[in-house]
């Protein structure tokens, strides 16, 4: 139900008010650079107000897609609604602020947002290996006192 009203190119972002969204709070949702360039380029259907239609009508539900699209990769037991779960983990493991994820992804309490976020073999390793870089450091600097 996404309309073009409510996305600014310019700024690069989607604003939605407060009845757009499940907490009844208005947000406003920061987009890709490279997504803005394709809404540029997205076709426009005259007089149509919704940026995903199908002959003039907004899409009800893109889970026939979403899942044709699926088996057409070879992706087993995946939801739409598992890309907030990837997102949210992303966006930790790129370094960005809980406050700055928990903006954009919408959730008010640190609770949910751990629910969201999916920790993996790879942040495993990556603690790890933290560990072994803060010996090795602690270990030179104590051989300098010493």
């Amino acid at each position: 139900g996404l309309r073009w009203e409510q996305v600014d190119l310019k700024k690069g972002v989607i604003r939605l008010a407060g009845e757009d969204t499940k907490t009844n709070q208005a947000r406003e949702v920061p987009l890709d650079e490279r997504f803005v360039a394709d809404l540029v380029a997205f076709p426009r259907v005259l007089r149509c107000p919704y940026v995903f239609a199908h002959q003039g009508r907004s899409i009800a539900s893109v889970k026939t897609a979403f899942n044709s699209a699926c088996a057409r990769a070879g992706i087993e037991n995946f939801r739409f609604h598992d890309l907030r779960h990837c997102a949210v983990t992303n966006l930790r493991k790129a370094g960005v602020a809980t406050s700055t994820i928990m903006s954009i992804s919408g959730h008010k309490t640190d609770a949910m947002l751990r629910r969201y976020d999916r920790v993996d073999t790879e942040d495993r390793k990556a603690a790890l290996e933290r560990v072994r870089q803060f010996y090795d450091t602690g270990s030179a600097e104590d051989q300098k006192t010493a």
